[in-house]
């Protein structure tokens, strides 16, 4: 189990070099996966707000996975329609962007 910051901290450098091996524009892996890092609504855990809700609640883990499962695929669904069509018109996805090919996906420390 890891923490969502550290999840997009894995997996953002391999969403990068895939998208530069493809020749797709970088933010149209990279901006979906950093929002779904913080759609966590299953269970207790995931976020503090989870655990508050949990505890305040009294509620039992299988009430919060009901819940959870159907709020992460509509939430999947309006993230996949949004990169598509606000995405798109707003970042201009369909192009591979110069800047891609000088990004790198480790970073150095002085």
């Amino acid at each position: 189990i890891a923490s969502n910051s550290a999840t997009a901290s894995m997996l953002l450098p391999v969403l990068l070099k895939i998208s530069q091996t493809l020749k797709i524009n970088p933010l149209f892996l990279m901006v979906p996966s950093t929002l779904t890092c913080s759609y966590a609504f299953v269970l207790p855990v995931s976020t503090g707000p989870n655990a508050i809700v949990f505890q305040a609640g009294e509620m039992k883990t299988i009430d919060m996975v009901k819940a959870g499962v159907g709020l992460n695929i509509i939430v999947m669904f309006v993230t996949v329609g949004c990169i598509y069509s606000f995405g798109s018109l707003i970042y201009d996805l369909q192009t591979y962007p110069s800047w891609a090919e000088t990004c790198s996906t480790y970073s150095s420390v002085l």
